[in-house]
């Protein structure tokens, strides 16, 4: 047995190209959340480091000997300095004290100078906190920094030795701090696709289980529909026996006694009483051939395979031959499945059949296109028309409505009937066509199984998945 596996494709297709969307949606979201993430982060390690060195390291060597300038006292503190700038993103050291002198500076030439210090720095050095700004390094004491910008600098409020306020200014170069930002998101960025591209590789196995499942229900409905199919199918040939076997002969035999009775009536001197046998005699004949042409219709094959252009021109003819002039305009049409095919033919069937029985008209134009995804079917006559909104005193009533409607919802299409008195009656049938969907016939090639079986095996595919 043949398995469908469009739909799996398709889930499978779907799948894929939503999580690649889905990737490279949040991969572009994580790229800049992580950026945003590590640049603030690696600015707050820069200021929690300073803050660190400057509270242990620099300040307990800040003494009255640094203070006056003391070579030895200026020597013990440069080595601390130099021992924590080696290797690390430190690259200049400042003390200041509350004056705007430095009291010590790795560029020793600046050291006994004086710069007035900003409001920002005297407010770091009455708190004791800490703040960070990126510089240009054009200010004047910033002389001997002219070739390292930009750079980013760091003050902190510390207590020197002799628990005297002072400001540790640390100066980190901003290209190496960039540096170390874009390892660090590449790094994380790198971890957040990884995780995302696993999140998707495990969403595929239940992707896989849903399709399935949609597999199975598919065919478990089509085997239904093969089966309502084939239940219709047996009911019309038992309704076609019924007529034929039945209506019919009693309507030819009552036909034969009136025929002898016109006959005997030949020679008598009652020509109305001749004349009511005649017409009771045309009536029953039109009658008959009108249950022959039904019991035809009835016990036609199920249109599922059918050439529907060749159905409808064969109804297209049978209507001409009852005075009705019909137009046929059929564009190219893609392959049916059995269930569009059978509403078509049915919905144009049960259309025509009211068109020649009750519309009055002269003319019909029967039209089938295909547009995308779908498939139009319009019938339209030039006859006497009704109100829509009294659809149940007309002939159509309310069961020719109901089966035209039956027959457009079996194939999940919409029917439209619109008509006006004097205007004629136009019957819209949109019916929507999916590719590579299966069809009943696909689906148990080369003998046909029963509905009986198509269920059975439906339901153990249903309980081995």
């Amino acid at each position: 047995m043949t398995r469908p596996r469009s739909a799996v494709r398709r889930a499978l297709l779907l799948h894929l190209v939503t999580s690649l969307v889905v990737l490279v949606v949040a991969g572009l979201g994580a790229v800049v959340c992580v950026q945003r993430v590590v640049a603030g982060e690696v600015e707050r390690n820069a200021v929690a480091e300073s803050r660190l060195v400057a509270h242990e390291v620099f300040a307990p060597l800040v003494t009255d000997g640094v203070r006056a300038g003391d070579p030895r006292a200026l020597a013990v503190l440069d080595r601390a300095v130099r021992s924590r700038t080696h290797g690390s993103l430190l690259l200049r050291v400042k003390i200041w004290d509350q004056q705007g002198r430095v009291l010590y500076s790795d560029a020793s030439a600046l050291i006994g100078k004086r710069f007035p210090l900003e409001d920002d720095d005297l407010a770091v050095l009455r708190t004791q906190g800490s703040e960070s700004n990126v510089s240009d390094v054009s200010r004047p004491e910033n002389v001997f920094e002219r070739g390292l910008a930009p750079v980013i600098e760091v003050y902190v409020g510390v207590r020197d030795a002799a628990d005297r306020p002072a400001v540790v200014e640390i100066y980190f170069s901003a290209a190496n701090m960039h540096r170390q930002e874009v390892e660090l998101s590449t790094r994380l960025t790198l971890v957040s696709l990884l995780a995302l591209a696993f999140l998707a590789l495990l969403l595929v196995p239940l992707s896989l289980r849903l399709a399935r499942r949609v597999e199975r229900y598919e065919r478990e409905r089509l085997a239904m529909l093969r089966l309502a199919v084939d239940a219709s199918a047996d009911e019309r040939r038992r309704l076609a026996r019924e007529l034929h076997d039945g209506v019919v002969q009693d309507l030819s035999g009552t036909r034969y006694v009136l025929a002898s009775v016109e006959k005997q009536l030949a020679d008598s001197d009652l020509p109305e009483l001749r004349g009511t046998v005649r017409i009771a005699l045309d009536v029953i004949l039109v009658q008959i051939e009108a249950l022959r042409s039904l019991t035809s219709t009835l016990f036609s094959p199920n249109p599922a395979g059918t050439d529907v252009t060749e159905v409808l021109a064969g109804l297209g003819r049978d209507a001409e031959a009852r005075g009705l002039k019909v137009r046929l305009d059929i564009g190219p049409l893609p392959p049916l499945p059995a269930t569009v095919a059978e509403s078509l033919t049915q919905v144009a069937r049960e259309a025509l059949r009211n068109v020649v029985s009750h519309a009055g008209a002269s003319g019909a134009t029967v039209s089938l296109t295909a547009s995308g995804d779908e498939v139009t079917l319009v019938i339209a006559d030039d006859g006497c028309g009704f109100h829509p909104e009294r659809a149940h005193t007309v002939p159509l009533g309310h069961l020719g409505l109901q089966l035209l409607q039956a027959s457009a919802q079996r194939a999940r299409g919409s029917l439209t009937i619109d008509s006006q008195i004097g205007r004629g009656t136009q019957v819209r049938l949109v019916i929507p066509v999916r590719r590579g969907e299966p069809d009943l016939a696909d689906l148990w090639p080369g003998a046909e199984p029963s509905p009986a079986e198509e269920l059975t095996a439906a339901a153990a595919g249903s309980r081995s998945g």
